[in-house]
């Protein structure tokens, strides 16, 4: 109640400000009923004030200006915060109209609604709600810039907290540059000893811990430590904040004994000066826990997880964000102590439970749909641990078969939810849009236009993330703003003819993982099997699943391990790798006078043997197997794996051939996740209506040209994108806008990159095979992005893509992937020479087929949770393919045509094979063409013969 005194407290006032005692009445009487929790009848008796102030005043008046302050109240003391919010904006509205925007009413009013933002944003916080944070400090931070310069202290400080709640929704990426630009700000405002400065030294440290980017965040917490102690002393509640997070730094550096007295420190000056239940002191007592659990003082940890768990619960509430951290804290003791695997399973459960019921709540609009992508990543740990115990219980010593059973069959969905991810998301949309395409023309025309907004929605997103990097003036940001809102109106709209009509459209958003039952089910009969591989920090999980066999495996390699082993090989694929120059000196001399550029078999092997061989036994014999790969794996292709022990050179095109590959064994196809393989098969493309084929490619582009990928340049060579950086344009770009004030694209860098001219002559032998007429193939200065956009792509059977692909951020202008075009003279808004991934995810396609022959198309995000596919694979899901062949690393313009024309023809000359087999068959081909083999080269190196990954269903 404190909150809503402080912010409505002239109420009364205002009410007795006008002439109306009737008024001033009811006002008084709205308070009243709210100070006795009466809500909601302050409510109804504040729409009867409104209509009359309307009835008597208009509508436009200052007197209904005012009852709708008394309303907002009423909505507000009921936490219904955006209709709160929305009686405050009118209210502002009203005196702009009425008075002029500086007339000291409106400025009153735009100050009382930023008052209202602030108390919603504090109330989020409180709650560790980030979306609706977010939300409320998005418009704060836009009308503090109406009013105040950047520098202002309140400005900067919301600045502050925009990123910390964008950074705790899983997006530290996007908070990065917002913080940095807000500290310069700080620092040249403030100096670098002031408190708001240190305490963005210290917001900056956390982003870049979010990142992974452990030691550099420790040097920032190192130096607001330091600085902090000299000017307010080691026991300012601010300070203590800089020492908890250096402790946990260390900590998560495995530094514990260094960790130790920090965090032990810490958490004595927190209680003597907080008091024991202060939230802080809550999380001190976690951190000190934690690091005596890994220290292995199993005894004084169990002491204080004991009192923390149910004393956080007391605090914070047993639902609470913090409480479901705190308690995965816990069972990640109880885990490592392994005495009590039933409890530590029992505590892991209820984490997960919590993170479950939190994405539960969350609403399916484009707000709420991006926060579910980030819930993926940042929750997943929860459900890794519970995978972990479920396992761990599994293993106890007399427990009945049955049992063995019923935790596996729990375990199949944990591994689900664990590896959830956008690019499931992104088919789950897809699967939804086609089930509303079922119930009829007009259901599909709304999902088609849902769809259609919420991307315009999200693109609109990273905009407004650009312009507060780059401070623009509140003019850009309202219009950005505004926009949202339209479009927020125009999908509630939407959605609620859904609920009347279709509501089957929001259970498949939101889909449960596949029952152990169910999946079984789906592949009895059909001649495949699942494999599903997760890395987790507590080893990797590997399951196999068929129609009447399933097993289940735990290797003791972590993610890390694997991580680097997935490095090393890419690199010796080709693969973009980043790698210190040590590294690359030592990969570069390795194996040489072995061979032109080896690949790593025995490596290979190894890693075969720990996450395949473990569980084959439910694989042998099968037709197809499809891969759902968690974290790096994801960015392997899985035909690499070696499954026999390697004999002769690793550079010998003969050793190469009479290797053992698991491309031979299985016809291998890609998965996002398990759930996506039953939404394609139940609500996939009617791909029985497209029979032509479509390619474009070779753009116009001024650059050397350049053949793509192979050869000696394997290893130690250019890797793509390497073009766009080596042009130079990019450092001296000045970024500019367009009418709208909106980031344009850097033409002349997209115009300078290397032409490609083998991606035409791959396109024209596709076109030959396929009998197409040759209007079929665009390339050149037909090659365009509004060409794209005006074909019709629904009739193509065969959608074929080849130039060069761009990572998010590898272009000025652009925060988001794309394919390069022809670029324009002059950009505009439908064509600027880059369709992104929002771009091609507005496409209507009803491909069987989408040949994706770029760098980095199926690349993984890199991240926890990562699909296996980038952004623009999955926005092709989006977009309507059925399945995709997307490229690992740059195909070789000499192997290109051969590869996909093969796979294409494979299927033509034999209908009976799958997409899957085709595929391998055109790998094998390739593998075994040794008209190629040459001193320096050879086609049998898996770089010339497995870029290609199927993403989607195999038939």
């Amino acid at each position: 109640m404190r909150a809503y005194r402080n912010l409505f407290g002239a109420v009364a006032a205002a009410a007795l400000a006008f002439q109306s005692p009737a008024y001033a009445q009811s006002g008084e009487a709205i308070a009243a009923l709210i100070e006795q929790g009466k809500a909601g009848e302050a409510e109804t008796l504040a729409r009867q004030a409104l209509a009359a102030a309307e009835a008597a005043s208009g509508r436009q008046s200052a007197e209904a200006a005012e009852a709708q302050l008394t309303l907002a109240y009423a909505l507000f003391a009921q936490e219904k915060w955006d209709a709160s919010i929305a009686a405050m904006e009118r209210r502002a509205a009203i005196y702009e109209a009425i008075a002029g925007a500086d007339s000291e009413q409106a400025v009153s009013a735009v100050s009382d609604l930023t008052s209202a933002l602030i108390a919603v944003a504090d109330r989020a916080e409180e709650a560790a709600d980030w979306t609706l944070a977010e939300a409320s400090l998005e418009r704060i931070v836009t009308l503090y810039a109406k009013f105040r310069e950047p520098s202002d202290r309140d400005a900067i400080g919301y600045r502050r907290r925009l990123a910390t709640a964008i950074k705790n929704q899983g997006r530290p990426v996007d908070a990065e540059p917002i913080l940095r630009q807000t500290l310069d700000l700080a620092e040249s405002t403030y100096g670098s000893g002031d408190k708001l400065t240190l305490d963005l030294i210290n917001d900056l440290g956390r982003t870049l811990e979010a990142q992974g980017k452990h030691d550099l965040a420790g040097e920032l917490y190192a130096e607001a430590l330091e600085a902090g102690r000299k000017a307010f002393g080691p026991d300012d509640p601010g300070v203590l904040v800089y020492a908890q997070n250096m402790g946990a730094s260390l900590m998560y550096q495995q530094q514990f004994d260094a960790a130790l007295p920090v965090i032990k420190d810490t958490l004595e000056r927190r209680t003597r000066v907080l008091g024991p239940d202060a939230a802080h002191t809550l999380f001190s007592m976690s951190d000190m826990a934690t690091v005596l659990t890994f220290k292995g003082d199993a005894g004084a940890a169990r002491a204080i997880w004991e009192d923390l768990v149910p004393r956080s619960e007391r605090v914070f509430g047993p639902e609470h964000p913090y409480t479901a951290q705190i308690r995965n804290g816990y069972a990640l003791y109880l885990d490592r102590a392994g005495n009590d695997p039933a409890k530590a399973l029992q505590e892991a459960q209820l984490a997960a439970d919590l993170v479950r019921a939190r994405r539960e709540v969350v609403g399916l609009d484009p707000r709420g749909q991006r926060t579910l992508a980030t819930f993926t990543e940042e929750d997943a740990f929860y459900f890794e641990l519970w995978l972990h115990t479920l396992h761990q219980a599994g293993q106890q010593e007399g427990l009945p078969q049955i049992n063995r059973i019923v935790l596996f069959y729990e375990a199949i969905g944990a591994i689900q939810e664990a590896m959830e991810s956008p690019a499931n998301m992104a088919v789950i949309r897809r699967a939804a849009e086609r089930a509303a395409e079922v119930e009829g023309p007009e259901l599909a025309a709304l999902a088609k236009e849902r769809q259609e907004l919420s991307q315009q929605w999200q693109n609109l997103a990273v905009t407004r993330s650009t312009l507060m990097r780059q401070n623009a003036d509140s003019t850009q940001l309202t219009q950005v703003e505004g926009e949202q809102g339209r479009l927020e109106t125009a999908i509630k709209a939407i959605d609620a003819q859904f609920l009347e009509k279709f509501p089957q459209f929001f259970n498949l958003l939101r889909p449960r993982p596949v029952d152990a039952p169910d999946l079984q089910q789906m592949l009895k009969g059909r001649d495949e099997a699942v494999l599903i591989v997760l890395p987790t920090a507590l080893g990797t999980h590997i399951m196999a699943i068929s129609g009447s066999d399933m097993d289940w495996h735990v290797s003791n390699l972590p993610a890390r391990t694997i991580d680097e082993v997935v490095r090393r090989l890419r690199w010796d694929l080709g693969a973009s790798v980043e790698a210190t120059p040590e590294e690359k000196a030592e990969w570069i001399a390795e194996g040489q006078g072995l061979g032109p550029y080896p690949f790593d078999r025995r490596l290979a092997w190894a890693l075969y043997n720990q996450i395949v061989a473990p569980v084959e036994w439910v694989l042998e014999g099968k037709r197809h197997v499809f891969v759902v790969a968690g974290g790096s794996l994801s960015a392997l292709p899985f035909s690499v794996l070696v499954t026999d022990e390697p004999q002769g050179l690793d550079g010998d095109p003969a050793a190469l051939r009479a290797t053992g590959w698991l491309a031979d064994k299985y016809a291998l196809a890609q998965l996002p996740s398990v759930q996506s393989l039953a939404l394609l098969r139940q609500f996939g493309s009617d791909s029985d209506d497209a029979d032509g084929f479509i390619g474009f490619g070779d753009p116009t582009l001024t650059g050397v040209a350049q053949p793509r990928g192979g050869g000696q340049d394997v290893r130690g060579g250019t890797r793509d994108g390497g073009a766009i950086r080596a042009i130079g344009f990019s450092q001296a770009y000045v970024p500019s806008t367009d009418a709208d004030g909106l980031p344009k694209v850097n033409i002349e860098a997209l115009r300078g990159m290397a032409r490609l001219p083998g991606t035409g002559t791959e396109l024209e032998a596709m076109r030959k095979v396929l009998g197409a007429p040759a209007s079929a193939i665009m390339t050149g200065d037909r090659a365009t992005e509004a060409a794209v956009k005006s074909a019709d792509l629904s009739k193509a059977a065969i959608v074929t893509f080849a130039t060069h692909g761009l990572l998010a951020g590898e272009i000025d202008g652009s925060s988001e992937p794309g394919l390069v075009f022809t670029p324009p003279k002059t950009g505009s808004a439908s064509d600027d020479g880059l369709l992104t991934m929002t771009e091609i995810a507005m496409l209507r396609m009803n491909a069987r087929w989408v040949i994706l022959s770029a760098c980095n198309t199926a690349a993984g995000d890199g991240s926890a949770g990562a699909s296996g596919l980038s952004g623009l694979a999955k926005s092709f899901f989006l977009a309507g393919a059925q399945s995709l062949l997307a490229s690992h690393w740059p195909v070789r313009d000499a192997v290109a045509a051969e590869l996909t024309v093969g796979a294409i023809s494979a299927q033509r000359d034999n209908p009976a094979l799958s997409r899957a087999e085709a595929l391998q068959k055109a790998m094998r081909d390739i593998r075994n063409d040794a008209s190629h083999d040459t001193d320096k080269d050879t086609w049998a190196h898996p770089n010339a013969w497995a870029p290609f990954t199927l993403v989607g269903d195999v038939e």
